[in-house]
């Protein structure tokens, strides 16, 4: 796989067995960027949670927004600037 540059990169494989924490987010998210192994994680993880994996869904959607507007607010201050 060529990097851009002439130089080769390595290709790395994606571990489907085990769960990855940024998948799990995109599962809690509604994304499709996931593997059973992440649901199954994270159902496993959250049953827990205040409110179950409903819960901890709306808890990551609130983080997602909240994000959105600090990126929001930086991009108003260096734009203005």
């Amino acid at each position: 796989m060529s990097a851009g540059n002439g130089a080769e990169r390595e290709v790395t494989e994606i571990d489907t067995t085990a769960p990855h924490v940024a998948r799990v987010y995109d599962y809690l998210l509604g994304g499709k960027a996931n593997f059973k192994v992440d649901r199954e994680a994270a159902e496993r993880a959250y049953v827990a949670w205040p409110g179950g994996l409903d819960g901890v869904r709306a808890d990551s959607r609130a983080h997602r927004a909240v994000v959105g507007r600090f990126v929001d607010c930086l991009v108003l201050e260096a734009w203005t600037r």
